[in-house]
């Protein structure tokens, strides 16, 4: 029994310090530069999102233990190759949980300035940001994602919603902030927007 918990005690400790190393890897090695990987940033976010990823520029910033990740200029593009998601500021702090999750996480997620394009096309299925929702393509790839980051916000953004199902007009809202907080059981969201004078 004596030599099976020391067995066990040096596997915990083996797997802790392979995930430290992991951790102060990417800390050092990877993100100082990740401006330099920008091309395959893009070439990967386009696989996961589904749709053409365009970013302008890459930075980081370290605080300590907790790195944060800022982009400018993000836009994402739809299938007409319109730009269906404009995000001048993206601030990513890193979430440890990556390392445990083997996938990207983050602590907190905050996006400036967004604009954002929701379309329902005349067959009923629901475009935001060029990514279909609903409907025969879509797998909710990307909202599975969001839905296991902890904390993403918008700030100071606005949406544009086009029904072409109902043959409407567009309808634009400004001012947009909306929280979005997750844990394991539950979801929390807060939005706030202003609508057109006219309403």
């Amino acid at each position: 029994m004596l030599w099976l918990a020391q067995l066990l005690t040096g596997l915990v400790i083996a797997g802790w310090s392979l995930l430290l190393v992991a951790w102060l890897v990417l800390l050092w090695g990877i993100l100082p530069h990740i401006e330099q990987w920008r091309g395959q940033v893009e070439v990967r976010a386009s696989q996961v999102l589904g749709v053409p990823v365009r970013i302008g520029s890459i930075q980081v910033r370290s605080r300590g233990w907790i790195p944060s990740i800022e982009l400018h200029d993000v836009v994402l593009l739809d299938q007409q190759s319109r730009a269906a998601l404009e995000l001048p500021r993206v601030v990513a702090a890193l979430s440890a949980r990556s390392v445990l999750a083997l996938e990207l996480r983050f602590e907190q997620l905050l996006i400036e300035g967004a604009h954002l394009e929701v379309r329902r096309d005349a067959q009923g299925r629901l475009f935001v940001a060029g990514i279909e929702l609903s409907g025969p393509g879509g797998d909710g790839a990307a909202a599975n994602w969001l839905f296991r980051q902890y904390e993403f916000a918008i700030r100071g953004g606005s949406l544009r919603w086009t029904d072409e199902q109902r043959n409407a007009p567009a309808l634009a809202l400004t001012d947009v902030q909306i929280t979005l907080r997750n844990s394991l059981r539950h979801h929390d969201m807060r939005i706030d927007a202003t609508p057109p004078p006219e309403w």
